[in-house]
């Protein structure tokens, strides 16, 4: 019993006070009807809490401390520290000036930040204003006026007209009541209240008074929950991706940087440790942090500022309509208002509907048509009233009585009685289809003159059209969001009809839907085939929604990589506006709506949405600009001041560079104010454009500060061309003068950046310019007069300063032309054409793989009827210019198919007799001269294979970005190297074209190999079939079919052709691998039978009506040989080569610069420099060795019985982590099996070995069915089944009486007939037994027995005596069960996908142990969804259950493509045509032994074995493959790294050409022993695996540098030290540039190949222990090269041997240098698992490492929170399976592991049930069922 809870209970929501009655309430509350004492209410007030939402509280110094903790903040705070700790030394005192300047732009910086958050205020805080701050309260017997903080569940409250209900409250006795609660239903008009019914807080009383019983306060309401969840939630937006980004590179920049510097200046330079911290201080200051300010413009107050740059990318706004779009105001439409009597008008109907209104306490309706009038007095002038009936619910009608002038009376009702409503049933129904409220009117005359009397008869006057008018600035809003992109969706609360009459008169299209309709219980029929998330995004609204279907419906918007804007002015609209990426509450919001929402409007109406936008963009476009400034000012300073302290052993000033990055700040300020144009569409993040522009703008201006310096301390080229005087020799004023360089080049970059065209030409803000000269002016003034001692500057007065800012404005204009440069080299339009389709590095968005799956999808569909080529959604990649060429595309596609489909719908559905008519053929046949015309139009019946240029397709494995760089080296070779008094590089030419042909030859090879996926298809086409041709059958070649040919099929056949049935007996066809079904389907004549399926039993005749790529199969061919899958391999090929081409790029404008105009190095040196970068940079064979790799792979798994199509999908494989698998074929063996254990026995003088020997008997021993042939194939002979009788007559099969029977004669004489089959009456007495076998799955086959006395077949012996039921079902394969355990100790999850029943599919399900959480894929995809799971969002459903059942091939396509929407990589195994296109979609299609050629084409992996047990070996060994592969990735980037950089300080440090031939020796003998690693011994993972680039490229980065940094190091100790010499008494080769160069060839080659011993182990290199081939490879190139090394004296390559000596200690140093790489390892692995980094930083900074800054996870928190406000699902059926890190994919698979163990333990005791059940039932039936 309620009264039995405690109020801490009721307090914990543990009774449902809103449902029980009201009598209820008072005892579960503990209180009466004479309200509370003052003392039970305070009592209660320190249970239940005030009556209102408590605001957060801050600590404000812990938050202005964590605007200091940061990633960006740590640099300088670091940079701090080394300042006064680290520069304590080398005889100078700690540097103060710098620490305190660090520290006051920290301050700044974060103060700034700390005082703009805080301005945002507290979202929750305005709700507190919509609580009523006073009400009406019963206590201690008397009704008092109080604060309504005091309000406790239990108190008695009145409200009436006016009051904002200050709680949830249940209505006691009294008239009903009118309440505004809009807000939460989003409906125009008021809702009436009745006694007992439940109002909600801060819903508005429109009409009436009545007392009322609190039930909730505060955070216990509705609304105080609402509160409560957007309190707890903080929306993270796109921005925090770009500062981590931004971070991430400045960091990673300057570190680089630093670590070169070390390196440099200590142990080479040996340079002063004061200055060396100098150094590095310069580097570490120039990180600041990025400012950021809160913009509120033009009636929009910004709430979350972040929501302004996803603003500027909003492409969909879906609007609420009540009280957003429209006034949420009633308002009569005069133009449609109908009137009747000939002696009245529109204004006659209009006065007299305002005399039946109230004038005063008016409801919304009375306002709406007084107001109508030109003065509301109009409603009583003139008359006198006499009496007013106000509105009630029972007559629904308001009436007034009165008198008019002449005297007479009158009565004038409004509302609609039964009567009337019917003479104008036509007309309201037209309104109710427009959306409009019906309200009529009647008059009449009160002859008698007394307000009691009835009056004349009612006359019908009028109807008034009422609606909720749009505001005025609606539709011309809606017109300008279209035209700037956004695509503008209503989503309502409202009626369906009243959407679109909104819609209609806002110009906005009618394409609505209703939301049950979509996302609940039934869906409408007529779009059932679309995916949901396509309709969504298709549509123009939807009404009729739940605050969980707004929510849905953005959240499918989002998944469509759309970003989404909601406006909304509701505590209804509050979860959509959380979930939008902008949440824009109106006007006149609730606090609930504001709350939820980023930005909230000041302004009335949407009009200010369209400025809101337009300054969003141009907001967007100034943080973008920013952002490219501050990429290019990191690079600038790192590389220009990096090579000034490196070649000039310069220490430029760290206090200068912090006065450079004050000024700095100081002046980027003010592009918060700058004038732009904005986008006209939406805009984003584009951070390729971004790292490319900033990168090659940085570069620039360091070259260009680079050369200043150059001539100003190395010439006298300024002293000579502007006659000022020279500063070589000054450090101190070299310093002012680089000073003033760098701070103009750099402030003066923003104008470059801000651009889209010429600097120049657009005009920049005032602000702006007059910040950048004012801090120019300082700066400049600083390098004129300082002289400041501690910062090591001296003042280079005027001439100097006009000196460099001529230089620097020379320097400042080919920075527009780099950016233009820039930006055409990234539209890329010719790189797209020329090899998106040829090579891995298309720029199509994944590689073009949405549009090829799209346009499989888009004919699949056209194929199977489902929808037409016009519905189908190819809406993938959200470039605009692409989307309307893939529209464009669609379009084209459906004109083609359109023909063709009507064509064979027409064949399929005619009668067979207009078939021949059609067809113009008869049932004579063709004669051969029509067989050939007709063979010349239709084409031969068999697929064509695709016939390739050989030659074509060998060149195209030179046309790739990686090749054409190693290309560009062999054009320099002998081009561009035929200078300086030298030949042309023949060798090096030579050398490069061998190694290219050599892996061009061999990728070519292995492609080749792999051979055409669709050629299979043709072995499945019948080669012979019987042909009537000149009126004679005849056997021919089935290829020159024709439609119109009589063909004939029998028992055995392969249906050679699309074809109809003629007259005959049914057919048995086995088209399983159509439909999924275990059982042949029988068809009879007129039916059509498609080519590929199986004739199981029969023979007829039939007439063909396609061939060839015209049938079902042969389009499914088609589809499968025209799209060519493109899996992750190409990303990888792609990331790594752009990063290698990059860093080449890089180094080699570094050498350009400091080789020429600095060192002023010979021509053809440089040109040797180069080559060297490209010749050694470039990973040329990296395409090569990891196609050998998974080609050696694919061998192997072929070897296995795993026949690899793809060799892409061996790495897919390895990170699969789902495996979606048919059954009928695939799980189970597709052959009808008896469960012997099962079958039930009646008779007590028979057993089951009797049951089978009379099934058998009673079953066909020759031309058998499938049930036949298993139930024969039972027997221990099939012999017995004719064994000892003799054969008197046997009824076959058929669909009447749907039973077989045999007459035959024992032994002795006697004759018995026994039948197999369920006859009706025999039926009846084991319905039990048969429903039990039904919910298992399994098929039911009775068993009858009689004896025939009179010994004729035609007699009908005595009474049938049922004998048994046997249990048929098909049989899982014997290795199904273990290799599903294995898959899922693999952490491989396995769901059954089948067309079969779901039953079928759940006792699979036991038998294999895979736990039998399945649905039936109608229910989840199709028209009507099990309410049960309703709730559940589809995708989470379809990733936790075990499997589907009933399913089509949309079906398996559509689940397929779920799974890996929810990021999960997806296998498919199948067997028919019905799993082709799952298994396409699918990243790893696998077909099993079995499987017809349209399910192979369809794969990636063929099985050559039965069963599925060699996918667990497949799986392993491609996790082996794939370990290989990444092994070698990370060497590559290693290697490129180390030829860049370690080549490029030698070459410009002590200006030592190495030989690019020495490198191409290299790199061939690298290419030769890492093609070996294809062999390699690796340890595959346990778990799925994948690429992790963040991983592979800073491994890469790190072993790189620090191989270049050996590298250096060693050369040093050989040319400019006696170390070796000292050490090893070796002879010196300092002087010896070709012995230096033998030297260093053969310390780069052992490194170089060593290094991939390091990168192929997980622990220390030498405990793993590494493949026999690998090894004898390495030792064997090492050999040669230390052969070369030793002996080699070739004048070309500049070369001399060097002696084994130096060889023995070259090896020595190298094996020495080579064990920390391990230790690097471990501390990279270390460095990135990051588990203290993301603790610390993840909920505070932009910085965090969580997928999207953990938005997934707080959007789940929100949803849950909301569902289970609203009761829509338990916690726990929630799904927050959202990031798909490897741990948690394991937790899906260990969860689908323990259902299977479940589903086991249910097997076995439900196989002890049935057997009890079994003997049960014989005990209590045995005597009824003998008959």
């Amino acid at each position: 019993m309620t009264s039995n809870l405690s109020l801490e209970e009721i307090k914990n929501e543990q009774v449902d006070l809103e449902n029980i009655p009201v009598e209820e309430v008072f005892q579960a509350l503990k209180c009466s009807k004479e309200g509370l004492s003052s003392a039970e209410g305070q009592k209660r007030l320190e249970i239940f809490g005030p009556n209102k939402l408590e605001e957060k509280k801050d600590n404000k110094l812990l938050k202005f401390l964590g605007f200091m903790w940061n990633p960006l903040s740590w640099v300088m705070e670091s940079a701090a520290i080394m300042a006064i700790v680290l520069a304590n030394g080398g005889g100078k005192p700690p540097d103060w000036p710098d620490f305190v300047g660090i520290t006051v732009l920290l301050v700044i910086n974060s103060t700034i930040s700390f005082i703009e958050e805080n301005n945002a205020g507290n979202a929750a805080a305005s709700l507190m204003a919509n609580l009523a701050p006073k009400t009406k309260i019963l206590r201690d017997g008397k009704w008092q006026e109080e604060d309504a903080s005091i309000l406790v569940p239990g108190d008695l409250i009145s409200i009436k007209l006016g009051d904002i209900v200050p709680a949830d409250a249940r209505l006691l006795e009294g008239d009903p009541l009118k309440i505004d609660q809009a807000a939460l239903t989003g409906e125009s008009l008021p809702v009436t209240k009745f006694p007992g019914a439940e109002v909600f807080s801060g819903s508005t009383v429109k009409q009436g008074e009545i007392e009322a019983v609190v039930i909730a306060t505060g955070v216990h309401t509705f609304f105080g929950k609402a509160a409560h969840l957007v309190d707890s939630t903080n929306q993270v937006g796109h921005f925090q991706k770009v500062l981590t980004a931004i971070g991430n590179f400045c960091i990673c920049s300057i570190a680089v940087g630093m670590v070169i510097e070390i390196v440099v200046m200590y142990p080479i330079q040996r340079r002063k440790y004061r200055d060396g911290i100098d150094n590095l201080l310069v580097l570490l200051i120039e990180v600041s942090q990025l400012p950021c300010q809160q913009l509120a413009q033009q009636g929009a107050i910004t709430k979350r500022m972040t929501a302004i740059e996803e603003m500027a990318g909003m492409d969909v706004l879906c609007s609420d309509k009540t009280g957003t779009l429209t006034l949420n105001k009633l308002t009569v439409d005069r133009n449609l208002i109908e009137v009747f009597p000939k002696d009245a008008d529109k204004d006659t109907v209009m006065l007299l509907s305002a005399r039946a209104s109230r004038v005063e306490n008016q409801d919304a309706i009375d306002a709406c048509i007084v107001n109508m009038l030109g003065d509301p007095k109009e409603a009583r002038e003139g008359i006198q009233e006499v009496h007013f009936l106000p509105f009630n619910p029972v007559e629904k009608r308001t009436a007034i009585t009165y008198i008019d002038d002449k005297g007479n009376w009158h009565r004038a009702s409004k509302g609609l009685k039964g009567e009337i409503r019917k003479k104008a049933l036509e007309i309201i129904d037209n309104y109710a289809n427009r959306g409009l409220r019906s309200l009529g009117l009647a008059r009449q005359t009160v002859p008698e003159k007394t307000k009691e009397s009835e009056g004349s008869p009612w006359e019908f006057v009028g109807l008034l059209p009422l609606f909720d008018p749009p505001r005025h600035d609606s539709a011309e809003t809606i017109r300008k969001a279209l035209d700037l992109g956004v695509n503008v969706k209503m989503i309502t609360g409202d009626q369906l009809a009243i959407g679109k009459e909104t819609a209609r008169r806002l110009g906005m299209g009618t394409n609505m839907y209703p939301s049950s309709a979509l996302l609940g219980e039934h869906k409408d029929a007529a779009i059932a085939s679309i995916p949901v998330d396509e309709l969504i995004e298709k549509a123009d609204g939807f009404a009729g929604v739940f605050p969980e279907h707004k929510y849905e419906i953005v959240k499918k918007l989002q998944e469509r990589n759309h970003i989404c804007g909601m406006t909304g002015d509701g505590v209804n609209d509050a979860p959509a506006l959380k979930k939008a990426d902008i949440g824009i509450a109106v006007d006149d919001a609730t606090d609930a709506a504001r709350s939820a929402s980023d930005i909230v409007l000041t302004e009335p109406g949407l009009s200010v949405i369209v400025s809101a936008v337009l300054t969003s963009r141009a907001i967007f476009q100034r943080m973008k600009n920013y952002t490219i400034y501050a990429v290019s000012i990191t690079i600038r300073v790192v590389m220009g001041f990096m090579l000034i302290a490196l070649i000039w052993k310069f220490d430029f000033s760290p206090f200068m560079v912090l006065i450079i990055a004050i000024l700095n700040d100081g002046t980027i300020m003010t592009i918060s104010k700058d004038r732009v144009k904005p986008s006209p569409l939406p805009d984003s993040w584009k951070l390729k454009e971004i790292f490319a522009t900033g990168v090659v703008l940085g570069t620039y201006q360091a070259i260009m500060t680079v050369v200043f310096f150059y001539l100003a301390a190395d010439t006298d080229f300024f002293s000579e061309k502007f006659h000022v005087r020279s500063i070589r020799g000054s450090p101190t004023e070299l310093t002012a003068a680089l000073y003033l360089q760098v701070s103009i080049i750099s402030q003066a970059l923003i104008f470059v950046t801000r651009s889209r065209s010429w600097s120049f030409v657009e005009r920049p803000g005032l602000m702006l310019v007059g910040a950048f000269f004012a801090a120019q002016l300082v700066a400049t003034v600083l390098a004129v007069y300082a002289d400041w001692e501690f910062a090591r500057i001296k003042g280079i007065g005027w001439g100097w300063a006009a000196v460099i800012w001529i230089y620097t404005i020379i320097t400042y204009f080919p920075q527009d032309v780099l950016k233009f440069i820039i930006r055409f080299a990234l539209s890329g339009r010719a790189w797209d054409t020329m090899i998106q389709n040829k090579t891995a590095f298309t720029t199509k968005k994944d590689y073009g793989r949405g549009e090829r799956e799209a346009q499989w999808a888009l004919a699949q569909r056209t194929l199977h009827g489902l929808q037409t080529p016009e519905n189908t959604g190819l809406f993938n990649d959200k470039n605009y210019r692409e989307l309307s060429e893939i529209a464009e595309q669609a379009k084209r596609r459906a004109e083609v198919a359109r023909p063709d489909i009507a064509y064979v719908v027409q064949q399929e559905n005619i009668p067979v007799e207009e078939v021949f008519q059609a067809l113009k053929c008869s049932k004579e046949g063709l004669s051969s001269a029509e067989g050939q015309k007709r063979l010349e139009i239709f084409g031969p019946n068999k697929l064509e294979e695709k016939k390739d240029n050989k030659l074509l397709k060998f060149l195209g494995f030179m046309w790739n970005p990686l090749s054409w760089v190693m290309e560009s080296a062999a054009i320099m070779a002998i081009v561009l190297a035929n200078g300086g008094g030298k030949p042309p590089d023949w060798p090096d030419f030579v050398g490069i074209t061998v190694l290219l042909v050599i892996n061009s030859t061999i990728s070519f090879i292995e492609e080749n190999n792999a051979g055409n996926a669709a050629a299979s298809l043709m072995a499945n086409l019948a080669p012979k079939t019987k042909i009537l041709r000149d009126g004679k059958w005849q056997e021919e070649d089935a290829s020159i079919l024709v439609p119109g040919d009589l063909i004939s099929i029998k028992l055995g056949d392969i249906v050679p052709a699309d074809a109809r049935l003629l007259e005959g007996d049914p057919l048995k066809i086995d088209q399983a691998a159509l439909t999924g079904e275990s059982l042949p389907v029988t068809k009879f004549p007129g039916a059509e039978v498609f080519s590929g399926s199986t004739v199981k039993q029969g023979e007829i005749e039939a007439v063909v009506i396609a061939t060839g790529v015209h049938t079902f199969f042969g389009k499914a061919a088609h589809l499968v040989d025209s799209t060519n899958q493109v899996g992750h391999f190409q990303k990888v090929l792609t990331a790594i080569g752009n990063f290698c081409i990059c860093s080449i790029a890089v180094g080699m404008v570094i050498e350009i610069v400091v080789m020429y105009p600095i060192q002023r190095r010979k021509y053809r040196d440089g040109i040797d420099n180069l080559l060297v970068l490209l010749i050694g940079g470039i990973p040329i064979a990296m395409p090569t060795v990891l196609s050998v790799t998974m080609a050696i792979g694919s061998h192997r798994l072929a070897q296995q019985g795993a026949i690899t199509k793809r060799m892409t999908a061996i790495e897919e494989m390895a990170g699969m982590d789902v495996l979606c698998s048919d059954k009928t074929g695939t799980l189970t063996l597709n052959k009808l099996t008896v469960d012997r254990n099962l079958i039930e026995v009646f008779p007590k003088d028979a057993d089951k070995d009797t049951v089978m020997l009379l099934s058998a008997r009673a079953s066909r021993v020759e031309n058998q069915d499938a049930i036949d042939a298993c139930i024969v194939n039972m027997l221990g002979d099939p012999k017995e089944a004719r064994e000892g009788i003799q054969e008197v007559h046997f009824l076959p099969f058929n669909p009447v009486e749907k039973r077989t029977a045999i007459t035959y004669i024992d032994d002795k004489g006697n004759w018995h007939r026994a039948s197999k089959g369920l006859k009706g009456e025999i039926r009846k007495k084991a319905l039990e037994i048969i429903d039990n076998y039904a919910n298992r799955g399994l098929r039911s086959l009775g068993l009858a027995r009689q004896t025939v006395p009179e010994k004729t077949k035609e007699s009908e012996g005595s009474p049938w005596e049922f004998v048994g039921l046997l249990p048929l079902f098909d049989p899982p394969r014997h290795d199904s069960a273990e290799t599903i355990r294995k898959a899922l100790d693999l952490g491989v999850n396995v769901k059954m996908i089948t067309g079969d029943q779901l039953a079928i599919g759940k006792e699979t399900a036991r038998r294999l142990g895979m736990g039998t959480n399945m649905y039936p894929s109608s229910a989840l995809l199709g028209e009507h969804k099990d309410a049960a799971i309703a709730s559940i969002p589809v995708d989470e459903l379809i990733e936790k259950a075990d499997g589907f059942a009933g399913v089509f091939p949309e079906h398996k396509y559509e689940i397929v493509k779920k799974l890996q929407e929810r990021n999960h990589i997806c296998g498919m195994t199948g067997d028919g045509v019905n799993d082709a296109p799952a298994l396409k979609k699918a990243d790893i299609g696998i077909a099993v032994d079995d499987a017809t050629d349209a399910a192979r084409s369809a794969s990636d992996i063929v099985l050559t074995e039965p069963g599925l047990s060699v996918i667990v070996s497949a799986v392993l060994t491609s996790r082996a493959i794939f370990q290989r592969m990444k092994n070698y990735t990370i060497y590559a980037v290693s290697i490129t790294i180390r030829v860049v950089m370690g080549f490029m300080l030698i070459a410009l440090i002590w200006k030592f050409d190495f030989s690019p031939f020495m490198v191409l020796i290299i790199a061939i003998l690298n290419d030769g022993t890492i093609m070996t690693i294809s062999k390699d011994r690796v340890k595959p993972s346990p778990l799925p695996d994948s690429w992790k680039l963040k991983e592979i490229f800073a491994t890469g980065v790190v072993l790189g540098t620090y191989q270049a940094i050996m590298t250096v190091v060693f050369f040093y100790l050989a040319a400019d030290t006696d170390f070796f010499s000292e050490k090893f008494h070796v002879r010196s080769i300092r002087g010896s540039p070709t012995e230096l160069t033998a030297a260093l060839y053969l310390q780069v080659s052992i490194i170089s190949q060593a290094l991939i011993f390091v990168t192929r182990s997980r622990s220390w290199s030498f405990v793993e222990r590494p493949g026999l081939m690998l090894v004898g490879a390495f030792f064997a190139a090492q050999l040669v090269a230390t052969v070369l090394a030793v002996y080699a004296d070739w004048e070309f390559a500049r070369i001399k041997g060097i002696g084994w000596g130096w060889a023995a200690v070259i090896w020595i140093y190298t094996i020495i240098t080579y064990f920390p790489q391990d230790v690097l390892k471990f501390i990279i692995r270390f460095a990135l698992s990051g588990r203290a980094w993301d603790t610390m930083i993840q909920n505070k900074t932009a910085f965090t490492t969580k997928k999207d800054y953990g938005r997934g996870e707080r959007e789940a928190q929100w949803a849950l929170a909301q569902r289970t406000l609203h009761g829509l699902q338990t916690p726990e059926n929630t799904g927050l399976f959202n990031d798909k890190n490897y741990r948690e994919l394991s937790e899906i698979a260990e969860q689908a592991k323990r259902r299977a163990e479940v589903a086991r333990f249910e097997l076995f005791t439900m196989f002890e049930r049935v057997l009890r059940q079994r003997h049960r039932a014989k005990e209590k039936d045995a005597s009824q069922l003998q008959t």
